[in-house]
């Protein structure tokens, strides 16, 4: 049996959701509508349809149907920044239908991305290439729009300048460009979606430090490593870059022919090295200089694989190197420093014994190299404090190192080199700087030396030479008397060695303790006249007449 007739829904209202909301998910409301009230005997029912659009003209509809409740959230986003229509159908089972008016609202909301991590570097590392990747945690949009990163890096902690990389579209970046050596770099990430809402990494001033790789040792015993770096980033030609600290790298060469670079250093700042140091291989060698081919240039000898032996030697002139064969030596501690120095029988000839000198620590030299001892092989004498004058004297044949003394063996005024040639504790021979020639010491056994000239003298054209003799040491006065035994001058007053030795003086009254060779002088000149030298000597006093003449 069919119902008589059939009514319509109640007429309803919107209710919510007009206007701006702040969700891209809006709740839709509406008031209840309702079947005829002389429908419901008859099992009518009532449903709503909700429909909705960006077109005021609707011409591209989203639509939900069938809803038994006057709500409605959708199940998926809404797009942000849109205006959209909406209206509600409500109708019952024999499709009557009631429509409500038409509302608008206009979404804005967008939630930024979540907060994110950076994972690496870790703070504070030190990367080895000048393109290093970094990488953080994934950030999500919770509105499920897309999400790009911003990656940015400074020089400065406080990002005052800064390069930025931006759209990047997964959670890691590499450079494309080489970062600097030996600088500090600080970086940060930010994520942001397709509305530019952003957020930042959560750390903010992480840092890393970028330094090639590198091999470190204590070429100088200072307690601090030398350094060398692999800087063109090329592990074929080793570490070929040498950073000073302390010490200087004077050469840079492959020193023993495997490819790499090694360095010949100089741990004292000049430019003499004195350790080659192979890094690939981990070798370090004291560096002996010498003339090995003659051409008058000194090279840098030393042990190119660490196995004790000098096997190469590197030649300044043609920046070459070259293999050695070791040199016949002699060694011994002259300088007194507790390192040896070396004699070297650089020419091959055994004949004339070891003819070169070589202290590797560059402190003492050899001032004149001869035979002092008549055994036709070459002796040296050996300054140790640089002052040209020689301190020592090695005959490396015979392993003898005596002291050298400081005297006027030959009464010419010039300090010779007396010396003990065969280290038996007497003093036999001195070498003359007059006539470079090695003389006998002159034995004093007796009075004979008293020689004054010239006598008479005239002190304003000439010095009268005083030579005294001394049979042994001992304190020594010379001084000068006029013919009343009055005491004018005093010319010598002091320790005196046994030998032969002299003053001069000038006439004057003012000079004390003139030294040998020296010239007592004095602006106040004596009165010509007859005078009395005294000799007051260890062993004896003597007298002798000088005149002075206008």
């Amino acid at each position: 049996m069919g119902i008589p007739y059939n009514t319509s829904p109640a007429v309803f209202s919107l209710l919510s959701s007009s206007g701006t909301v702040g969700t891209r998910r809006p709740t839709f409301d509406w008031s209840d509508s309702s079947a005829g009230a002389d429908d419901g005997s008859y099992g009518d029912w009532l449903k709503y349809d909700i429909l909705y659009s960006t077109s005021a003209a609707w011409t591209t509809t989203t639509s939900s149907i069938g809803l038994v409740v006057s709500n409605f959230t959708p199940s998926s986003n809404l797009n942000n920044f849109t205006t959209y229509f909406w209206k509600v159908n409500a109708y019952d089972s024999y499709a009557a239908t009631t429509t409500s008016t038409e509302w608008w609202l206009y979404v804005t909301s967008n939630s930024a991305p979540t907060p994110f991590s950076l994972t690496t570097p870790t703070n504070g590392q030190t990367v080895t290439t000048r393109k290093p990747e970094f990488d953080w945690s994934d950030s999500t949009e919770p509105d499920g729009d897309s999400v790009m990163y911003e990656f940015r890096h400074s020089t400065a902690s406080g990002f005052s300048v800064y390069t930025a990389s931006s759209g990047l579209i997964s959670s890691a970046f590499t450079f494309d460009v080489n970062l600097d050596f030996f600088t500090t770099y600080y970086w940060r990430v930010y994520a942001y979606d397709s509305f530019g809402s952003t957020v930042s990494c959560l750390e903010t001033n992480l840092w890393i430090f970028v330094e090639p790789n590198k091999i470190s040792r204590d070429i100088n015993g200072d307690g601090i490593p030398e350094n060398v770096y692999d800087v063109d980033e090329n592990t074929s030609n080793g570490y070929e870059s040498y950073i000073n600290q302390g010490t200087t790298a004077t050469v840079k060469i492959d020193g023993d022919n495997d490819g790499k670079y090694d360095f010949f250093i100089s741990t004292s700042g000049d430019s003499n090295p004195e350790i080659y140091w192979d890094p690939d291989s981990n070798i370090i060698s004291t560096i002996t200089v010498v003339d090995v081919n003659s051409d008058e240039i000194l090279d840098y000898v030393y042990d190119s694989n660490g196995d004790g032996t000098n096997d190469k030697y590197y030649n300044p002139g043609n920046m070459t190197i070259n293999s050695y064969s070791a040199i016949p030596s002699k060694t011994s501690d002259v300088n007194g420093n507790g390192n040896n120095e070396q004699a070297l029988d650089q020419d091959g000839n055994p004949n004339n014994g070891y003819e070169t000198f070589i202290d590797p620590d560059g402190i003492s030299t050899a001032v004149v190299s001869i035979d002092t001892d008549g055994d036709g092989k070459i002796d040296h004498f050996i300054d140790i404090n640089n002052d040209g004058i020689p301190d020592k004297l090695w005959d490396p044949d015979n392993n003898v190192v005596t002291v050298v003394q400081l005297q006027d063996y030959n009464g010419d005024g010039v300090s010779d080199w007396g010396i003990d040639v065969n280290g038996d504790g007497a003093y036999d021979k001195y070498y003359s700087l007059a006539t470079r020639r090695l003389l006998n010491i002159p034995v004093i056994n007796s009075n004979t030396g008293y020689n004054i000239g010239p006598n008479p003298f005239n002190p304003s054209e000439d010095v009268a030479t005083i030579v005294y003799d001394l049979v042994k040491d001992g304190d020594v006065i010379i001084d000068i008397y006029n013919i009343t035994g009055e005491k004018v001058v005093v010319l010598v007053s002091g320790y005196r060695t046994k030998g032969r030795h002299q003053v001069k003086w000038n006439g004057g009254n003012g000079e004390f303790d003139t030294q040998d060779g020296g010239i007592a002088w004095s602006g106040n000149k004596i009165a010509m006249g007859i005078y009395i030298i005294r000799y007051k000597l260890p062993d004896r006093t003597e007298y002798k007449k000088i005149a002075i003449i206008k």
